[in-house]
């Protein structure tokens, strides 16, 4: 066991100096990387027992997810939104809303004048 884990151990050290290594020589040959080797984290892992194996921790510098407040959006979907009384409207002050058509606002500008067919499908 003792030795499994110093061979891996040995082992992520080789790839991180042959990582180095390889990103050494892209520099000077105008080659790049993205993400740069240089900005991961290598050394931030730890052993689990469990599974024998060394586990990389998360960096909590990054981010899972992106909020976006539509809760005083007025685009021209939300008032049709709420012309027509559906939940999907932020401006609905009648019943339960949600902001999803700011956010489908966003989502399908692109595609707001073109002819399409499109379903709703929720679960």
């Amino acid at each position: 066991m003792f030795i499994k884990k110093i061979y891996r151990i040995i082992h992520k050290f080789i790839f991180f100096i042959l990582f180095k290594l390889i990103n050494f020589i892209l520099i000077k040959t105008d080659f790049s990387i993205i993400p740069a080797i240089n900005k991961v984290n290598f050394s931030n892992f730890i052993y689990s027992n469990n599974t024998r194996r060394l586990v990389f921790l998360k960096n909590n510098d990054s981010f899972n997810k992106i909020s976006i407040d539509s809760s005083l959006s007025e685009t021209k979907l939300c008032k049709l939104g709420k012309n027509y009384q559906t939940n999907k409207s932020s401006i609905n002050i009648d019943d339960h809303r949600s902001g999803y058509s700011s956010f489908f606002t966003i989502l399908f500008s692109s595609l707001r004048d073109k002819k399409i067919n499109i379903a709703e499908i929720g679960i």
